[in-house]
Parts: C-alpha cells; structure tokens; sequence
C-alpha cells in the first residue's frame, strides 16, 4: 500500500452554540487540515497521484473555509456546534483529487483539527 498526503495550517473564527461559556462567543483557533490519499499501487512514472493537485485541492479547502465571515456559516455546519468532525465530513468527498484507478482514501483521512 502507497500513501501521501498534504497538510495546510490556518487561523479561523468560529463558535460553539450552545451554552459553553466564552466558547459560545465568536473566537479564533488555528487548525490543521490533513488530506492523505492511499492506494495499492503507483503508476507508470512512480506516483500515487499527482502530488501538485492534492496540494491545490488542499488549498482550495482552506479558502472555501475561510470565505466565511465564521465557519459557523460554511455550508454544513452553519447551525451545528462547529466540531472537527462535521469539518472533516463536509469535505471529505468534495475536494478530492482524482487518483489512479484502485486509489482509496484512507478511513479517517480527511480531517480538521485544533
């Protein structure tokens, strides 16, 4: 089994709902997006997938995210407590790059987190 994968690092705002104190109030976190792609094997020229495209793909994340006055109000999360997961979840599928044919994204990949 192949892997690679791709890490962009940014700074947004958001907050809980709910009752959680000063979490409830608009704050800012920094956040690590991690997008790792698996595969059982390379193509003809030794590659997984083109590593250019998974580093774009990854930066179009990270400004469709912060687009948003607050990533409360992302598509898919606006109306939820905006928790790692429901990041990871929303773009798992969306923005990823197209892989050799038997390329599979690793279970729990595609994540957000603090």
């Amino acid at each position: 089994m192949y892997g690679c994968g791709v890490i962009r690092r940014f700074s947004a705002k958001h907050a809980l709902a709910g009752d959680f104190g000063s979490e409830s109030r608009p704050h800012f976190h920094n956040y690590k997006a991690e997008i790792s792609i698996k595969g059982p094997a390379l193509n003809e020229d030794g590659f997984l997938l083109n590593l250019a495209e998974l580093e774009k793909k990854a930066g179009e994340v990270v400004t469709f995210l912060l687009s948003f006055s607050s990533l409360n109000e992302a598509p898919g999360i606006k109306g939820k407590k905006s928790q790692r997961r429901e990041f990871g979840d929303l773009y798992s599928g969306k923005h990823r790059p197209k892989a050799r044919p038997g390329a599979t994204r690793q279970p729990g990949s595609n994540s957000v987190g603090k």
